[in-house]
């Protein structure tokens, strides 16, 4: 977008516009950090895929029956984001019938997402719609990497009405105030394209970072320029100017999304413990207990925690609690959730095998492998602690 930005100016002869070396420079850059991972893919995989295979799920997260212009959960029993590549791959192979790489898989979600704008085209219209006005809106997605999250440990940040509410419609009125300032087209294509890119998929707080930063320079415009004008007397337009603002912030605080609050603290939680940082990640986890009780495979998570703390009996009593829970809800699907019972028995035995418990350990492995049976780890696994001789 900065790149376009730039050669358009350049094109039409606007003063202040980069020569060609910028624009270009800029593209070659571009290109060269694309490359990297995208190399490293066709090596790893054989498939060709820019970047990331997300785009694919991405897209349908965004763009099925039930979105809401937030991030939703591709299984709507669970949103961790420790499992969410395996669902995105099991579920696609699933209905595929067979193995999928991972070009297959994002392709599979693309087109899911598409057939849905097929047979529901007002809906997606009506959606897209809703997410582009979130895009700009005083509506928050929680994410860990946000500003709202920043909060917790940047007062500023705080602020309940500056950030959410009035920092991005100053800008808006502050992109038409600035209309004659034409060097500031690169930002102007570049605050478009992060619009039309958001709007095609779902909001999410970490993905309007980028167009938030870019906006600040918009909203500086305008309070400066609000400044000048009323120092020289020209009040009733620094009026009007409010009146837009306030009339462009009501607007945008209609649409809105439900959040479940719980879901939050389970990502925060996970991102203090991949940090390192157990007890807080544990203060997290129950939080989660206390406002959704019936999250119980929060008790994962937990175990995490505090196995890493040393804490093996705790440990070994939050997986029992979360084999229940997980048995109960397999009771009442009509099946079971292999991933994690899978998951829960082998970290158990893992726990009962490092105290030197080697009949418990074999136990929990057992019940993997029934789950698993051609498991080699497991297997292995099962070998070393003597089968529970």
């Amino acid at each position: 977008g900065l790149a376009a930005g730039g050669l358009l100016a350049r094109r039409r002869g606007r003063p202040g516009a980069a020569g060609w070396p910028g624009p270009v420079l800029l593209v070659v850059g571009l290109v060269g950090v694309v490359a990297v991972p995208t190399v490293q893919n066709l090596r790893g995989c054989g498939n060709l895929v820019p970047v990331a295979y997300g785009g694919g799920t991405n897209f349908y997260i965004g763009n099925h029956d039930g979105a809401d212009g937030s991030y939703l959960p591709l299984r709507h029993d669970r949103s961790d984001v420790l499992f969410e590549e395996s669902d995105a791959i099991g579920l696609a192979r699933r209905a595929k019938g067979g193995d999928l790489g991972p070009a297959g898989v994002s392709r599979h979600w693309y087109g899911e997402g598409l057939g849905w704008w097929v047979k529901q085209p007002a809906a997606a219209v009506a959606l897209t719609v809703k997410k582009a006005l979130l895009v700009w809106g005083r509506w928050e997605g929680y994410d860990v990497l946000s500003l709202p999250l920043a909060g917790r440990w940047v007062l500023p940040l705080r602020d309940p009405v500056l950030r959410p509410v009035l920092l991005l419609p100053l800008a808006l009125v502050g992109l038409w105030v600035s209309r004659r300032r034409r060097e500031l087209w690169p930002l102007r294509i570049f605050l478009l394209v992060s619009w039309l890119a958001l709007s095609l998929f779902f909001l999410f707080e970490r993905f309007r970072l980028p167009l938030t930063a870019v906006a600040l320079v918009f909203t500086g415009y305008l309070l400066i320029a609000a400044w000048d004008a009323w120092r020289a007397g020209r009040r009733t337009s620094v009026l009007l100017g409010l009146a837009a603002v306030a009339a462009i912030a009501a607007l945008l605080a209609l649409p809105s999304v439900q959040r479940n609050e719980a879901v939050l603290h389970v990502n925060v939680g996970n991102m203090l413990l991949q940090q390192g940082r157990f007890e807080e990640a544990l203060a997290e986890y129950r939080i989660v207990q206390r406002r959704s009780p019936s999250s119980g495979r929060v008790l994962i998570n937990m175990a995490n925690a505090q196995w890493a703390l040393g804490r093996a009996d705790e440990a070994l009593a939050s997986l029992d609690g979360a084999l229940s829970f997980l048995r109960y809800e397999a009771q009442r699907r009509g099946r079971p959730s292999v991933e994690e019972m899978l998951y829960c028995h082998e970290m158990a035995g893992d726990i009962q095998a490092a105290a030197g418990r080697a009949g418990p350990a074999a136990e929990h492995y057992r019940a993997a492998l029934v789950l698993a049976p051609e498991h080699p780890r497991l297997k292995g696994k099962l070998d070393r602690v003597g089968g529970g001789q």
